[in-house]
């Protein structure tokens, strides 16, 4: 007997492959290779309201094979993401995300935005 709790899809951690949804099935195995490299750290001020610390971006690709009676099935996805890292009033950190992703079962390019 297998089970699941529907786990959170933040913009941070994804159960599938990123760009697709969750799905209860018996087994599945998950490979993720990523490559984060800094862009800049500019460290800009907006008046003591808001401070740019840092900007980085990551590469990735995922791979999910999924292992169900009725089919077998490999989600794959690849992609960039950029963050930007942040305060607000000095004290509220704050990242905003981009990603920009292509998930190669369906060919289908989609953007996303997080706020974490």
């Amino acid at each position: 007997m297998a089970y699941r709790f529907l786990p959170e899809a933040t913009g941070i951690s994804y159960v599938f492959s990123r760009g697709y949804d969750y799905e209860i099935v018996p087994h599945f195995q998950k490979v993720t290779g990523e490559y984060v490299f800094p862009i800049a750290c500019p460290c800009f001020n907006m008046g003591g309201w808001y401070y740019l610390r840092r900007i980085y971006s990551k590469g990735f690709f995922d791979s999910t094979y999924i292992d169900t009676p009725q089919f077998k099935t490999s989600l794959n996805s690849y992609g960039f993401e950029i963050y930007l890292e942040s305060q607000i009033l000095r004290f509220l950190s704050m990242t905003f995300e981009v990603r920009v992703l292509q998930r190669q079962l369906d060919n289908i390019v989609r953007c996303e935005g997080f706020l974490s």
